[in-house]
This record gives C-alpha cells, sequence and structure tokens, in this order.
C-alpha cells in the first residue's frame, strides 16, 4: 500500500470519500503523511533572494539570473542548469513580457500563478511524454515475447 510506512491507512466511506484514518495511537508531533509538493515557484518578491531550482539562498556575490527574462534567479550555474528545460521552454517567454520594466499592467501575484502554471503543465506534458515511451516500450517487449515463441500464444 503507498501509505505502509505512515501511521495512516486509506478508508472510503460512503458519503464521504476517501480518508486517511490513524492506524495507530498518535502523539504530538508524529509524522503523520509526507506529501512532496507538485510544482513549485519562489514569490516575485523573493526571486532574487532564493534559487528558483533548489530554494536555498541565492547569495548576491553567487547567484545567477536567467539571460534571457533577468527574473529568475538561482544559487550555483548549476542549479540554473538543472531547471533549464522548464524554465526555458515557456516560462522565461512569459516573464519576458511580463516584466514590471515591459509591461504596465505588471501583477507580482498574476506572475507567480502564472509561472506556477506553466509549471504544473510541463510536469502534466513530461508525465505524458514518459507514459507514452513506458506503453510503447512494453508492447515491444511484448511483440519480443512473441517473435521468441514462434509467434505462438500459449
Amino acid at each position: 500500500e503507498k501509505y505502509a510506512h505512515f501511521p495512516v491507512r486509506v478508508v472510503r466511506e460512503k458519503g464521504r470519500g476517501r480518508l486517511l484514518v490513524s492506524s495507530r495511537p498518535l502523539r504530538r508531533g508524529d509524522l503523520v503523511l509526507l506529501s512532496l509538493p507538485y510544482a513549485t515557484v519562489v514569490s516575485d518578491e523573493q526571486r532574487r533572494d532564493v534559487c528558483a531550482f533548489c530554494f536555498a539562498d541565492a547569495a548576491e556575490d553567487t547567484r545567477v539570473s536567467c539571460g534571457k527574462c533577468h527574473a529568475t534567479w538561482y544559487c550555483t550555474r548549476e542549479c540554473k542548469k538543472r531547471d533549464s528545460k522548464v524554465h526555458w521552454a515557456d516560462e522565461c517567454t512569459i516573464l519576458q513580457h511580463w516584466r514590471p520594466e515591459v509591461n504596465e499592467s505588471y501583477n507580482a501575484a498574476l506572475i507567480d500563478e502564472m509561472r506556477l502554471m506553466v509549471r504544473v503543465l510541463a510536469r502534466k506534458t513530461a508525465e505524458r511524454v514518459n507514459n507514452a515511451r513506458k506503453a510503447k516500450l512494453q508492447a515491444e517487449r511484448g511483440q519480443k515475447t512473441k517473435a521468441g515463441r514462434g509467434g505462438k500464444q500459449h
């Protein structure tokens, strides 16, 4: 089960849906469930101080920004490189157009939401591509297995 290492179990109740229920007595401070976020962004107000990839402090003397949009900052060149697939694909283009120096209707909260949506869509797209690749590999393996048996099914 997905939550086996946590002190909870999944229960379905009519009229209430799916619930997590404690599987043992809990004490104050017990970790009940840990769930990583699907997508994240650094808020506009903190974008120069926090790395857009790892969320570490981006020290002024070592931080680097995106050379195109100048709106996304990283603590190191390594983090910049690791974030490039998501950032440069669409997010950078949006930020180039919507930064305050270019657009009078700049709205920091709207920018944060747009950046988050871009990252959600990028992850969804990557998942679809990966699932399609897995399905193709499984189909190819199935054909090889049949071919290895002379095409006969048992």
